[in-house]
């Protein structure tokens, strides 16, 4: 999960830019290497060979209000995927009845 965690900061800190895409593979070397202990020694690391643009703390601050963003936009579309498949069993269910009731009236 770390592994997991390291390479979504990463990619986060290219898309944002304090860091240049040239040095994003290396960087994704070394956390598949397992180099880093956590997002802090990355970005620790960046700043020691002056590969990050920008402080380290408001780096910290961009990953964590992306990852929060992508946790409401995920929670929004598990709703939204909720309330479709309600609606689904609601039709599935008229259609019972009423295959129901036009049976008894069949009889």
């Amino acid at each position: 999960e770390k592994v997991r965690a390291l390479r979504e900061a990463l990619k986060i800190l290219v898309e944002k830019g304090f860091l240049e895409k040239a040095e994003k593979r290396k960087i994704y070397n070394k956390i598949k290497g397992n180099l880093f202990r956590g997002k802090k020694a990355m970005l620790n690391y960046l700043k020691e060979h002056k590969l990050l643009k920008g402080k380290v703390e408001e780096a910290l601050k961009v990953i964590k209000k992306e990852k929060e963003e992508k946790a409401k936009q995920k929670l929004i579309k598990a709703k939204k995927s909720k309330a479709k498949e309600s609606e689904k069993k609601e039709k599935k269910n008229e259609k019972t009845k009423k295959s129901k009731s036009s049976k008894e009236v069949r009889k």
